[in-house]
């Protein structure tokens, strides 16, 4: 199409359209002469008259409905029509916050444990008829294993979905009370 245009002399080498370009004895735009040549573009691309509306004319659409017919549907609409709101029960984030606080109090230190990393050894023990397999644990006694503040609230606060405000709160008076020991953030005391 293009080389078709530069051959009628319509288009320059940078494809935009002449000023002035004569076909067939006429004196037209290059823009004309492209419709002039493809009279398909004009008729495929021409929105009709009716379908286009100003957005600042005064025009608006007006639905009719015949009265028995809003009659089936008014129940219905008006159902739809109303705003609906879902209310929460705010007592249930109260008994979360105090099954969360008897939890983190933990008199007996039961919840919060130590977790030390585990030496395995196996061993594969065979006689004339059979082979199996021991296996033997024994706890590290020189370290404990534990994980970074910020990572155990965030996990803490995704499994219980409580405020990490709230489990801050309560991990702080946790650790004072388990003796300012950072050791107890570890991920036996999140599962």
């Amino acid at each position: 199409m293009l080389d078709d245009l530069d051959d009628h002399n319509v288009i320059t080498r940078s494809n935009e359209f002449k000023e002035n370009v004569e076909l067939d004895g006429q004196t037209m735009t290059g823009y004309d002469a492209l419709c002039y040549l493809y009279p398909e573009l004009v008729q495929e691309t021409k929105v009709a008259k009716d379908k286009v509306r100003d957005k600042n004319s005064k025009d608006s659409t007006t639905v009719k409905l015949r009265k028995q017919n809003w009659q089936q549907l008014k129940n219905l609409w008006l159902q739809l029509a109303k705003r609906q709101m879902i209310k929460f029960d705010p007592s249930v984030n109260q008994d979360a916050e105090t099954v969360a606080r008897d939890v983190f109090n933990d008199s007996d230190n039961k919840i919060f444990v130590l977790q030390r990393p585990q030496m395995v050894h196996q061993e594969v023990v065979t006689d004339s008829s059979s082979a199996s397999v021991r296996e033997t644990q024994a706890d590290y006694n020189t370290e404990y294993l534990t994980m970074k503040y910020g990572k155990f609230l965030k996990i803490l606060a995704q499994q219980t979905d409580l405020s990490v405000n709230l489990l801050n709160n309560l991990m702080i008076k946790a650790i004072k009370r388990l003796r300012n020991n950072t050791n107890y953030i570890n991920e036996k005391n999140i599962g």
